[in-house]
């Protein structure tokens, strides 16, 4: 079972007494549903996957008894799946995909935490880019830094300024 953004609800009462019996040690012991009163077990096999967010303010954090009953994977946001990304639509030659590349990279040093490369998926050109900064990542940046230091914000927008310089020099043979 996939359950994407799983902590966007409170997994403590969608879940209720589930919790106890999704744990490897309570496996295929029977437990009353509480509104139906049926007899229910967790199958050994069941494979729960759950995405979340760690960045998403907007979100409380997750329980201890929620968190202790998952093995937590960290998938930080990557240069080479945002290039392979930019590759896949064939809308940006080597030197443009190297250049995003770049710049995503230097951009996770900046923010408090990552630019997720989701963000370069489906871009064939550099106009798709600046409409997905100016809508969307810029917007991000925005929140990401609101509580830290300003300059921070000034260093990523004059980062992607120096990007789209380069790619339309690129762009242009220049």
């Amino acid at each position: 079972i996939i359950v994407d953004e799983l902590n966007r609800g409170d997994p403590a009462r969608i879940f209720g007494e589930l919790l106890t019996y999704i744990e490897r040690d309570y496996r295929d012991e029977r437990f009353t549903l509480p509104f139906s009163g049926r007899s229910q077990s967790i199958p050994r096999n069941l494979i729960l996957l759950g995405t979340m967010n760690p960045y998403d303010r907007s979100i409380a954090q997750s329980d201890a008894a929620f968190v202790r009953r998952f093995d937590h994977i960290l998938i930080e946001p990557s240069r080479e799946i945002a290039e392979q990304l930019l590759e896949a639509t064939g809308g940006f030659d080597a030197e443009q995909v190297s250049s995003i590349g770049e710049w995503f990279e230097n951009v996770q040093r900046i923010l408090p935490f990552g630019l997720g490369h989701s963000y370069l998926a489906r871009l064939s050109s550099i106009d798709d880019l600046l409409t997905v900064w100016r809508y969307r990542i810029r917007p991000a940046v925005n929140v990401a830094l609101e509580l830290s230091d300003q300059a921070d914000g000034e260093n990523v927008e004059k980062s992607f300024d120096a990007l789209i310089k380069r790619l339309e020099g690129a762009a242009d043979g220049g």
